[in-house]
């Protein structure tokens, strides 16, 4: 139940979002599971950070990977370059998950159109809409060798948040990741038909 009720509140917060993204996993890395991955995040703003941190989490849960956040491990009060390297690495992670963004947003103007009907006319249109767009980039790390396991770019759009553009990008780039046997989805439990009949 928590579980439907997570990917419920995923699918309100993504909304009608969509991302185009092509991505890349080294053929080196073809075969390889992620184990335990830092989730960062670049570009955002602070609150959209620790949203998307937790609910990157969650999509990791679903392939059976642990994840710490990158906020918890590299303290936003306490940044410091020159330990941020010994401190990642002595997290215990193998694999750090990049998702950098950049937020932009498209004007388009909506002509008026005029219906003639027996009442009147009726106007509708002449006004400008605003839709948010976002282009992302998405690169997982060995943190063992410094290596680029996965990167990919794409662009969003469609969102009614830059949040929802952000989870949406992620949820992509995790689908491509499947895709081409980087990491792999846990199978969802089977009803017994037995215990379905009592």
């Amino acid at each position: 139940m928590r579980k439907l009720l997570c990917v419920m509140m995923l699918f309100m917060v993504t909304g009608c979002a969509s991302t185009d993204l092509t991505g890349y996993v080294d053929p080196a890395y073809q075969h390889h599971n992620l184990g335990k991955t830092i989730i960062c995040i670049k570009g955002a703003d602070m609150g959209e950070v620790f949203e998307a941190e937790e609910k990157i989490s969650l999509m990791l849960a679903d392939y059976n990977i642990k994840s710490l956040k990158y906020s918890e491990v590299i303290l936003p009060t306490r940044e410091n370059r020159a330990a941020e390297g010994p401190l990642l690495r002595s997290s215990g992670a193998d694999s750090l998950l990049l998702v950098a963004v950049a937020k932009g947003s498209v004007e388009d103007y909506v002509p008026p159109t005029y219906t003639y009907g027996k009442y009147g006319t009726t106007v509708s249109g002449g006004y400008y809409t605003t839709d948010l767009i976002m282009a992302t980039k998405v690169t997982v790390f060995d943190m063992h060798t410094g290596n680029q396991i996965y990167t990919a770019d794409g662009k969003s759009d469609g969102g009614l948040s830059y949040i929802s553009l952000l989870l949406n990008a992620a949820k992509t780039a995790l689908k491509d990741m499947e895709k081409k046997g980087l990491i792999h989805k846990l199978p969802t439990p089977r009803e017994d038909i037995s215990d379905a009949s009592l």
